[in-house]
């Protein structure tokens, strides 16, 4: 009976150290750049593209862009991207990486290194564009 509580105990503690928090798992999607809304939508586009994914969707307007990236016949991952201008000179983004079945299962994928190098890649590309943009005086 006590061997079965401890591994009872032993599968509830790995199942809740896996587990992030809403908040915890907004904290890992999200990042704030330095810049504007256009150069930042159009890094995230290129961005996607380049790790080839297919855009479904985007609505300007709203912040919004969904793409899509056929991993295998069983399964894709599906990104809901927002982005919003939040101060004169900062934009702020969020990131939802969903991997889906073929059987309709579906789970948010929990990647920090993933969202780390994703967010890097486009703060290199805003970057790119931003200076691309504005060459310095000759």
């Amino acid at each position: 009976m006590r061997k079965t509580i401890v591994v009872a105990l032993c599968f509830l503690a790995a199942g809740c150290a896996t587990a992030p928090t809403v908040s915890q798992r907004r904290s890992i999607e999200s990042r704030e750049f330095e810049g504007h809304f256009d150069p930042a939508f159009r890094a995230t586009l290129a961005v996607l593209q380049d790790r080839g994914m297919i855009i479904d969707h985007t609505d300007y307007q709203a912040g919004v862009i969904k793409a899509t990236s056929g991993m295998s016949k069983k399964e894709s991952l599906n990104a809901t991207i927002t982005i919003e201008q939040f101060g004169t000179n900062t934009v702020r983004e969020r990131i939802v990486f969903v991997r889906q079945r073929a059987d309709g299962e579906c789970k948010i994928v929990n990647d920090p290194k993933m969202m780390r190098e994703i967010h890097e890649q486009i703060q290199q590309e805003i970057f790119a564009r931003t200076s691309s943009a504005n060459p310095p005086p000759a």
